[in-house]
């Protein structure tokens, strides 16, 4: 059976689709020291060597899939290198050999909670897949005056914020604490700052974001800030 050359790389975690296709457009993959088209077919069992910008890439044609759920705490960022040496999520992941942790999405730094990481970016892709509509849920403490006519706002249609429409799937009231408002709320996709500008545009400040699922993945109640569990 034949698969698309970014389909292949992107499942050993070398880097998104997209980003592959960018590099196959460059001229820089060569599968077997023949350079690949964007679109172009390969039978995986006919894979010797892939080469990216020259250097080797370590390709397993079969392999065990890995998942991790992960606690992110406050203040990692969701990428492998940083200019400014800041501490990243896969800083704490353990090391594994001939393949890459893949994140299921992203957290910003001001979010913690539920992250996924698994070694199989076909899995990856169809998790995070806007058409498979998959939920993620949070829990939101938000500072500020709520009325019942913000909930039934935040509830209606999808609203346009920075040129991007977007709508909770649910949200419901969750606690009180002084002058803060606890609410679990859920989404199908994660565009960047979503629940901050969904309550932003009501003049609501998030204060906390913690996000406590991912489709049928729940956040351990035991699982510490730094700590990960792997799934059987």
């Amino acid at each position: 059976m034949t698969e698309k050359v970014q389909k292949i790389l992107s499942n050993i975690g070398y880097a998104s689709r997209r980003k592959i296709e960018e590099m196959i457009a460059l001229g820089w993959v060569k599968i077997n020291n023949i350079k690949i088209n964007i679109g172009q077919r390969i039978d995986t069992r006919i894979i010797h060597t892939i080469t990216i910008k020259e250097k080797n890439v370590f390709f397993i044609k079969k392999k065990i899939c890995r998942t991790l759920i992960y606690n992110k705490p406050l203040g990692e960022i969701c990428t492998r290198k940083d200019p400014k040496n800041r501490n990243t999520v896969f800083d704490n992941l353990p090391k594994i050999k001939n393949c890459r942790w893949i994140s299921v999405g992203r957290l910003d730094i001001n979010t913690k909670g539920l992250l996924l990481f698994t070694t199989n970016g076909n899995f990856a892709n169809n998790l995070m897949h806007p058409k498979f509509n998959i939920f993620r849920e949070y829990l939101v403490r938000v500072f500020g005056k709520v009325n019942i006519h913000h909930i039934q706002y935040l509830n209606n249609r999808k609203k346009q914020i920075n040129n991007l429409y977007t709508k909770f799937q649910n949200i419901i009231f969750y606690k009180k604490n002084n002058s803060n408002t606890w609410f679990r709320v859920s989404l199908t996709e994660g565009k960047k700052n979503e629940i901050r500008n969904l309550f932003k545009s009501l003049n609501l400040q998030v204060n906390q974001l913690i996000r406590i699922r991912y489709g049928n993945f729940h956040l351990p109640r035991n699982l510490l800030p730094g700590q990960f569990i792997e799934l059987k």
